[in-house]
């Protein structure tokens, strides 16, 4: 989740590893890179490997990239109310002028 008004995220995770009885695979597409930007939105990532054998597995997952409120320390009522209608005020415009 990202703030509004923040840049797209910077988005990282484990790389997926595919093996079989024979040993194990090797990476031979990616659709997207660890540790490159993703827009807002649902993206969906896909590896493709190849082995000894001349299997070509698969493996997909999603990164779902939404707009939203990050909370932190809070250190008063008052500081968690503005946010929220600071984040409203801003979500409003967002909106409004589309």
């Amino acid at each position: 989740m990202i703030e509004l008004g923040a840049a797209s995220p910077v988005i990282s995770w484990v790389e997926p590893t595919a093996t079989d009885l024979g040993g194990s695979s090797t990476i031979i597409n990616q659709s997207h890179q660890i540790g490159t930007t993703f827009p807002i939105g649902t993206i969906q990532v896909t590896y493709v490997f190849s082995d000894s054998s001349g299997n070509i597995p698969t493996c997909s997952f999603n990164v779902e990239v939404t707009i939203g409120i990050m909370c932190g320390c809070v250190f008063s009522n008052f500081s968690v109310l503005y946010s929220i209608k600071q984040w409203v005020k801003q979500y409003a415009m967002l909106f409004s002028s589309t």
